[in-house]
């Protein structure tokens, strides 16, 4: 045997992935679609690196097929039920960690998270998409504060949970106003109390 001090070590970086998600989107329609002239085990690795950057938005991508990852040996829960808690944890989470808004204008993958932010439905998502489709790649904050892509009260709302990446720039139509898109967690209406 060799003694340990003489054996060549390698320092090779390995990181373990939860491959569940990558063998839905490998069989799912969606890959189908996005890479149809890759092979079986190409469309896995895909899958797998798309989970390993962003595990949220690649949850939220597989929509009614989530009900497909086992949690246990017994899985005894209505299908139904539990697509609704699921959908409410994707809820949360995208609400915890917010939205990217210019990340959603340029990855049209990254969207699949829009409709899970509070107050968008699926209605609001289609038109927000919509109208920001015409607009110039970058989104800056007048434009949504002042009702170009969507009403007030939506935005009070869900202003919390959608980040511009403009939070340093001094874009307001009213100055002397609280910030709609200031990355804190008081509603509009308590700023006084803060």
């Amino acid at each position: 045997m060799v003694p340990a001090r003489e054996c060549q070590v390698f320092d090779v970086p390995v990181i373990y992935i939860w491959d569940v998600v990558s063998w839905i989107y490998q069989h799912s329609k969606h890959a189908a679609e996005e890479s149809s002239t890759l092979s079986l085990i190409g469309k896995y690795w895909i899958g797998l690196t798309r989970f390993m950057q962003n595990p949220l938005s690649e949850h939220a991508a597989l929509s009614a097929h989530i009900t497909a990852i086992s949690f246990g040996d017994e899985n005894q829960h209505l299908v139904e039920k539990l697509l609704i808690a699921l959908e409410r944890v994707l809820v949360d989470m995208t609400n915890k960690v917010s939205v990217e808004i210019n990340r959603m204008v340029m990855d049209s993958y990254y969207q699949h998270l829009l409709p899970l932010v509070c107050v968008l439905g699926p209605r609001k998502v289609n038109t927000l998409v919509r109208k920001i489709a015409t607009l110039v790649s970058n989104l800056y904050k007048c434009y949504i504060h002042s009702n170009v892509l969507c009403q007030g009260g939506i935005l009070v709302n869900r202003g919390h949970f959608i980040k511009s990446g403009l939070l340093t720039t001094k874009i307001f139509l009213n100055e002397d106003g609280p910030d709609p898109l200031d990355a804190t967690c008081i509603h509009l209406e308590d700023y006084e109390l803060a």
